[in-house]
């Protein structure tokens, strides 16, 4: 069973069409996907609808805990600004859903998987100085140790991994630079078959941040 939060565009969309032949694909999002084995609404900002959705994919799967699922958070908000002009609401609602939404979901996918593996997207954003990113940029760093620590702290039952990808054509892409050429820069189908390689893996590239970038 693979779950993607964020499975309703992007590279999570990506994954699931991949995937939704072959194993049982879970999308957690604000929006629904179709092509998924199992869609449920939840805005990973809420912890009473994150709780919920966990709780309602216990019901809908096995009606046990999960044998050795896959999640895959793919969850992501950007709305660049200069730091002076900055918002604090902007700030809130970026660490909200990139961070402290990620948070949210691994504490209850922790409740219910019996082992497995939990990838979570970052960026190369959150590797280097990032102008008028301020706020994602931190949030990606910090996904970064996020997923390095739950490595170490959870190696005995599970496999955790860190993919931080440079430039992407999704739609938070096109927010930060809306004049780019699109069919310049990695497609999300790229990115999926980085995604087939960890969930082969046998742990060893558990604990390392994977940075992926397109050759110019």
């Amino acid at each position: 069973m693979i779950i993607v939060v964020g499975g309703s565009s992007g590279i999570g969309k990506a994954i699931i069409k991949e995937y939704q032949k072959k194993e049982r694909t879970i999308c957690i999002a604000r929006t629904l996907n179709d092509d998924a084995s199992l869609s449920i609404s939840c805005d990973v900002t809420n912890t009473v609808q994150v709780i919920k959705a966990f709780e309602d994919l216990r019901k809908e799967t096995f009606k046990n805990n999960f044998q050795n699922p896959i999640l895959v958070c793919c969850n992501g908000f950007v709305e660049p600004e200069d730091f002076k002009n900055m918002t604090i609401e902007n700030w809130e609602k970026t660490v909200q859903t990139n961070l402290l939404g990620t948070v949210r979901v691994i504490r209850e996918f922790l409740k219910y998987a019996e082992g497995g593996k939990i990838i979570i997207f970052s960026s190369t954003a959150g590797t280097r100085p990032s102008p008028k990113w301020s706020a994602y940029a931190a949030t990606k760093a910090a996904l970064i140790n996020l997923a390095l620590t739950l490595s170490e702290e959870l190696k005995s039952n599970y496999l955790v991994y860190c993919v931080s990808p440079g430039r992407v054509a999704t739609l938070l892409r096109k927010k930060i630079a809306p004049e780019e050429d699109s069919t310049k820069i990695m497609q999300p189908n790229e990115l999926v078959e980085v995604i087939k390689t960890l969930i082969k893996d046998k742990g060893l590239l558990d604990g390392q941040n994977i940075i992926i970038r397109k050759r110019q």
